[in-house]
């Protein structure tokens, strides 16, 4: 065997070997980026689901009524609005309408996208998109307790992340007509991140993974 073909023969399994470590680290690098968005998605519904609980727990809050906050029209209760005096009245923020409102707060200030959601929701704008009800009909069927989802558009790329909130006492003072149960899981919260929101460590590695190993491997070459 000629000198020429054994460097052919060694080319090709070095070749073979980055293309290998290559793939190996972009899916590696992936699944890393994927569980850091998970996790950042999963954190933020957790925490949204503590404020709900705190204000559930209080059978609501009650703010001056504002420009930015008028009454709840879908909220049939009695005492929704007080009147404390000629410039002053104050109307009930249930669960559902301050989650409505940090959603407002956080897609104005950081472009974080939340949306609270059901398969029979009250409020028109609740209803769920395509994707939104492909979870929700998964979670109906027990098939999952949380669905995540890449997503590409002309916006970029986003994650999509929905989780299920149990129903509470609170909410039945809306819902109960709608047959819920306290415990019932049929109210949903989706959340859409921006991967521009990713650290940025994290954008750099994944830049960075495409092009490492070969580069290398062209400067051995």
């Amino acid at each position: 065997m000629n000198s020429k073909r054994v460097a052919i023969i060694l080319l090709a399994a070095w070749s073979l070997v980055v293309l290998i470590s290559l793939g190996w680290n972009i899916k590696h690098t992936q699944d890393e980026h994927h569980h850091f968005l998970e996790d950042t998605a999963r954190l933020m519904f957790d925490h949204i689901k503590l404020v709900r609980d705190w204000s559930a727990g209080h059978g609501g809050v009650y703010v001056p009524v504002s420009e930015s906050t008028p009454p709840n029209e879908y909220l049939e209760v009695d005492n929704r609005d007080i009147e404390v005096s000629d410039e002053l009245t104050l109307t009930l923020i249930n669960p559902a309408y301050m989650t409505r409102q940090l959603s407002e707060l956080a897609a104005h200030n950081k472009g974080i996208q939340l949306h609270i959601t059901s398969l029979k929701p009250i409020r028109p704008s609740n209803q769920p998109t395509d994707l939104e009800r492909e979870a929700l009909l998964m979670f109906e069927t027990g098939a999952t307790q949380e669905y995540s989802h890449l997503i590409e558009d002309q916006s970029g790329l986003r994650f999509f992340y929905m989780a299920p909130l149990m129903t509470t006492r609170a909410c039945l003072r809306c819902h109960e007509k709608q047959g819920y149960q306290r415990h019932d899981s049929r109210c949903q919260y989706s959340s859409n991140l921006g991967i521009g929101y990713w650290p940025h460590h994290h954008r750099h590695d994944r830049h960075n993974v495409n092009h490492q190993p070969l580069s290398k491997a062209i400067r051995k070459l």
